[in-house]
């Protein structure tokens, strides 16, 4: 029976393009939509942002280097478990995977519903509805309230799509993305053509005291939560 379980693997069912589509997915997302604004109101110098930007993604390459050269050599189902378990033993690798499951997963999935049924009643006219708080002692507990119950809603349906299976939740994810990116292409074009803005604010200089600062430091937090998605092409066994 012991030699029956060990043979058995998982089937490779995750094409190239979709592997290529859901890190997209995971880089284009709630970190760009809702974080530029803070960390321009942080730093203050469109530069000192740019060069944000750029300092966050050598980070994050160095990240993706190493999750490739540690799926290259361990070349099994598993990701960041199969890594730490070969690296720091089982007990590790297993407390690493609950902290995912409870935190390093759940809270992006859930700022990522929060983010779409935030941007869904400003757009639609229930804007002004207001939810229910439950508190104790002046404590606030829970908010119940339209905007966390599509939220709730949104995880509820994309997690039964993905249960249904790999081939379903593979497509249905491969659309939503490429839809996405055609309406950034759009609002680019519309914004080069039909926009009055100007340049000039990029040409202001580089404001190096920002670089110094814990504000630099902060909004690096903000763009690394923008560019996990490129470390997640190491867990498909590319």
């Amino acid at each position: 029976m012991k030699n029956k379980l060990n043979s058995l693997h998982l089937k490779r069912e995750l094409t190239l393009f979709s592997a290529t589509i859901l890190v997209i997915a995971n880089m284009i997302g709630t970190g760009i939509f809702t974080t530029s604004g803070f960390i321009i109101k942080e730093l203050g110098n469109p530069n000192s942002m740019l060069l944000c930007w750029l300092f966050g993604g050598i980070f994050a390459l160095c990240g993706a280097l190493c999750y490739g050269e540690l799926g290259a050599m361990f070349p099994h189902p598993g990701g960041e478990y199969v890594f730490l378990r070969e690296s720091f033993g089982k007990s590790m690798a297993f407390l690493s995977g609950w902290i995912s499951l409870v935190v390093g997963f759940s809270a992006p999935i859930a700022a990522a519903s929060v983010a779409f049924a935030s941007y869904f009643f400003k757009a639609a006219p229930l804007s002004d509805c207001k939810g229910t708080i439950f508190s104790v002692s002046g404590v606030k507990l829970l908010t119940f309230s339209p905007v966390t119950l599509l939220a709730i809603a949104i995880i509820a349906i994309f997690s039964l799509i993905h249960y249904h299976s790999l081939f379903l939740g593979s497509r249905v994810q491969n659309g939503l993305t490429l839809f996405k990116i055609a309406f950034i292409v759009l609002f680019v074009i519309s914004g080069f053509w039909f926009g009055k803005g100007t340049g000039e604010h990029f040409f202001t200089g580089l404001d190096i005291g920002t670089i110094l600062s814990d504000k630099f430091a902060v909004s690096l937090i903000f763009i690394s939560f923008a560019y996990s998605g490129l470390e997640c092409s190491s867990l498909f066994g590319w």
